[in-house]
């Protein structure tokens, strides 16, 4: 999987407020809500699973061709145990850019693991139920 570290916090804080400038001028721009989905989903901001689902959907409500939301939200989804939805949303990745080796690896995992083998138990996908 794929992911972004940066020891110095300015440079999230930086492109947060880029993303507001964007969203600000273009509230449909599907790009800055990837931008801000992967933001979310990062180490620095805690993996905001639910958050960062809920921006990557709005930008592929906005654009469904939008390839890079469709992969980061396909990680997401295999990291809190969606399988068959992040399968399906590779394959649809695929399907459309069949040479996207960031695409292809998790694809690859999501097709061999079980939400048994991720945790040892059967897995009910809780945090993405709304509050």
């Amino acid at each position: 999987m794929g992911g972004i570290l940066d020891p110095d916090p300015a440079w999230f804080r930086r492109a947060e407020r880029a993303i507001r400038r964007a969203l600000a001028l273009a509230p449909t721009s599907a790009q800055a809500f990837n931008a801000q989905g992967r933001v979310l989903w990062t180490a620095a901001r805690g993996f905001k699973n639910r958050a960062a689902l809920r921006a990557l959907g709005k930008a592929l409500a906005i654009n469904p061709g939008c390839h890079p939301a469709r992969v980061w939200q396909c990680l997401v989804l295999l990291h809190v145990g969606l399988l068959q939805e992040a399968q399906d949303g590779l394959a649809t990745a695929l399907a459309a850019n069949p040479d996207d080796t960031f695409a292809s690896a998790p694809a690859t995992s999501a097709s061999s693991v079980t939400p048994v083998a991720l945790t040892g138990r059967e897995v009910e996908p809780k945090m993405l139920e709304r509050p």
